[in-house]
C-alpha cells in the first residue's frame, strides 16, 4: 500500500531531523566548530547552517558527502526510521 502524502511528510521530517542530529553529535564529539564541517565537506558555512537550523534540506548527493566526509554512514544518518 503506497504512503499518503501526509504520511511521506512525516517520513521525510523524520530523516532530516534524524540526519541534523547525527551532524550536531558528531561536531560535539570531534570537537569542530560548523565552519570546520563546513571546511571538510566543500560547503560554505551558511549552507551547512541552513541545514542544521531545518531551513533547508540536503539532497540525496550532499547526504552521500556528508557521509563520505565525516563517516558517518548513510544508514546511520536515516537509522531508527
Amino acid at each position: 500500500m503506497p504512503m499518503r502524502q501526509e504520511e511521506f511528510a512525516l517520513y521525510v521530517a523524520r530523516v532530516y531531523t534524524r540526519t541534523m542530529q547525527a551532524l550536531t553529535d558528531y561536531m560535539r564529539v570531534a570537537g569542530i566548530s560548523q565552519t570546520q564541517l563546513a571546511r571538510r565537506l566543500g560547503i560554505h558555512q551558511g549552507q551547512l547552517n541552513h541545514w542544521l537550523k531545518k531551513r533547508r534540506s540536503p539532497s540525496a548527493e550532499n547526504l552521500k558527502l556528508i557521509a563520505e566526509k565525516t563517516g558517518i554512514s548513510l544508514e546511520k544518518l536515516v537509522q531508527d526510521l
